[in-house]
C-alpha cells in the first residue's frame, strides 16, 4: 500500500477546538487525545507509510473525538459496527480511535468492545484480539488498502473501485474461516469455563470441609485448655493443702521439742530434789534417837 499525500504531523494543540467546545467534560476529550496520538506514535513503527497517512487522514478531521464515555455510544464506534441508522463501514481508522481510547486505554473490556474485535478478525481473516494491538501490515499493498478502507471506497481500489468477485470470494472464506476459529475458542473457553466450575464447587466443598474441620479442632482445644486449667487449679489446692499440713507438721515438731526440753527439766529438777529429801530422813532420825535415849536416860 503506497503513500497518497505528504504526511502529516499531529499534536495535541490541533485539536483545541474540538477538546474545549461546547464545554463538558474537557478532562475526558483531552485524554481522548493524547491515548490516540500514543496510539498513532506507535502505529507509525508498525504499520506501513501508506497506512498510517490514512490513520492520520482521519484524525486530522477531529471528528473522532467524542462526549460519550462509553465505546458503544462513541460514533467512530457506531460507523465501524453499523449502529444507530450508520452502515457498517469496517474502516481501519474508525478501529484505530476505539482501540486507542478504550482498549490500550486500560478500560475494561465490554462486550460491545469483543464484538468489534470478532468483526475485525472476520474482515481481515485472522484472529485479533483486544491483548495485542492491532496495527495492520501486509506483503500484498493491493489488499491491505482494500482491507483498511473496508466498505469505503477508496481512491485506486481495483476495477474501479470495486473489487473483484474473486477478491470478494477470498475475504468471504477468510471471513468463514476467522468466524469458526473464533466458534472453535468459544467452545475451547466453555468447556474450559466448566472445568474451572467444576474445580472451584470441588475447592468450595473442600473449603468448607476445613472450616468444619477447623471448628471441630478449636472446640476441642478450647476443651482440652479447661481441663488443664481445672487441673493446674486442682494441683495448685492440693499444693495448698499440702503446704497448711507441712506447716502444721513443723508446728507440732517444734511443740514437741519444746515438750521434751520442759519434760527433761523436769526430771533434771526431781533429781536434784531426791538427796536433800534423805539427808532429811536421817536428820529426823538421829534427832528421834537422841530425843529417845535422853528420855530414857531421863527416867
Amino acid at each position: 500500500m503506497e503513500p497518497t499525500g505528504a504526511s502529516v504531523n499531529l499534536t495535541a494543540a490541533q485539536f483545541d477546538r474540538e477538546v474545549t467546545q461546547n464545554g463538558g467534560d474537557v478532562a475526558w476529550r483531552q485524554a481522548q487525545v493524547k491515548r490516540v496520538l500514543a496510539s498513532l506514535d506507535e502505529a507509525e513503527r508498525e504499520m506501513s507509510k501508506a497506512g498510517v497517512e490514512e490513520v492520520k487522514k482521519y484524525l486530522k478531521t477531529g471528528k473522532w473525538i467524542s462526549h460519550c464515555h462509553l465505546a458503544s455510544s462513541h460514533t467512530a464506534y457506531r460507523r465501524f459496527m453499523g449502529k444507530s441508522d450508520f452502515e457498517s463501514t469496517l474502516y481501519y481508522p474508525h478501529f484505530f480511535v476505539i482501540q486507542a481510547i478504550y482498549v490500550l486505554g486500560g478500560g475494561p473490556i465490554h462486550d460491545a468492545i469483543r464484538g468489534m474485535y470478532r468483526e475485525m478478525s472476520g474482515h481481515w481473516g485472522m484472529f485479533i484480539t483486544p491483548d495485542k494491538p492491532f496495527y495492520p501490515r501486509l506483503g500484498d499493498s493491493e489488499k491491505e488498502r482494500r482491507l483498511i478502507f473496508g466498505n469505503i471506497q477508496g481512491p485506486a481500489t481495483p476495477s474501479g473501485r470495486q473489487a473483484t468477485s474473486e477478491d470478494r470470494h477470498k475475504e468471504l472464506s477468510l471471513h468463514l474461516e476467522a468466524a469458526a476459529k473464533l466458534s472453535s475458542e468459544i467452545q475451547d473457553n466453555g468447556e474450559v469455563n466448566q472445568r474451572r466450575s467444576i474445580d472451584l464447587q470441588r475447592m468450595r466443598d473442600e473449603l468448607r470441609h476445613a472450616q468444619q474441620r477447623n471448628l471441630y479442632l478449636e472446640r476441642k482445644v478450647e476443651e482440652e485448655t479447661q481441663k488443664r486449667h481445672n487441673a493446674e487449679r486442682h494441683k495448685q489446692a492440693l499444693q495448698d493443702q499440702l503446704n497448711q499440713k507441712s506447716d502444721q507438721l513443723r508446728h507440732a515438731v517444734t511443740h514437741l521439742g519444746e515438750s521434751r526440753r520442759y519434760a527433761k527439766g523436769l526430771e533434771d529438777q526431781l533429781g536434784r530434789c531426791k538427796p536433800t529429801s534423805n539427808v532429811i530422813n536421817k536428820s529426823q532420825w538421829r534427832l528421834k534417837s537422841s530425843t529417845g535415849s535422853a528420855m530414857q536416860k531421863a527416867l
